[in-house]
């Protein structure tokens, strides 16, 4: 396929989401994560659903009116997101939120965040990634799921076919976007993030 006609398939699949919802997994530099994660949650308009896995989450800087759903274990010493984000309840609750968000709202209008997630969460099959994944696709919510893995890293290769795009951040030499769509074999160039 040429570079044109791959680029010919962009504004589709961005459209594709927009106008069905779908799963995004962000990947790459933490700064640029943050930068990324307020434009995806989009307007305050929107509704909005984000889970904080961890005391530092990715959306502290975001002006969230969001229903958030902490995943925050009771002891400190337990603290890791991959302690937490395998929690059947904590699945539970956020399917639960996305559900009760999502009444009555158009495709794509409710936005929910993810993260950030442990990557020891996700070497195995994640029954909570699944729950959320799902929910979005039933819901037919707009949903995106924050790892500080590098794209080419072999957690990434496993968890792409998951999603519908894929967002690959970098930090240096400056904040910029690539984004990748594995269903049309799309990668756009690399975009300012600003």
């Amino acid at each position: 396929m040429s570079a044109k006609s791959a680029a010919a398939k962009v504004p589709g699949a961005l459209s594709g989401l927009k106008r069905r919802g779908g799963g995004i997994l962000v990947v790459g530099g933490t700064d640029g994560q943050r930068r990324l994660c307020g434009r995806l949650l989009g307007s305050s308009e929107r509704e909005r659903v984000v889970v904080e896995a961890t005391d530092c989450s990715l959306t502290a800087d975001c002006p969230h009116e969001a229903a958030v759903v902490q995943g925050r274990p009771a002891q400190p010493t337990a603290c890791r997101a991959g302690a937490v984000l395998q929690s059947s309840s904590l699945a539970d609750r956020v399917t639960e939120a996305i559900d009760v968000h999502g009444q009555g709202l158009a495709p794509a209008e409710l936005r929910v965040c993810l993260g950030p997630v442990a990557p020891d969460t996700l070497q195995s099959r994640s029954v909570f990634l699944d729950a959320v994944l799902e929910e979005l696709a039933r819901t037919n919510a707009l949903g995106h799921v924050h790892v500080s893995e590098p794209y080419e890293s072999d957690l990434v290769r496993r968890l792409e076919p998951r999603f519908d795009a894929i967002v690959e951040v970098q930090d240096e030499p400056r904040h910029r976007q690539r984004w990748h769509f594995p269903d049309h074999g799309v990668t756009t160039d690399w975009i300012d993030l600003g």
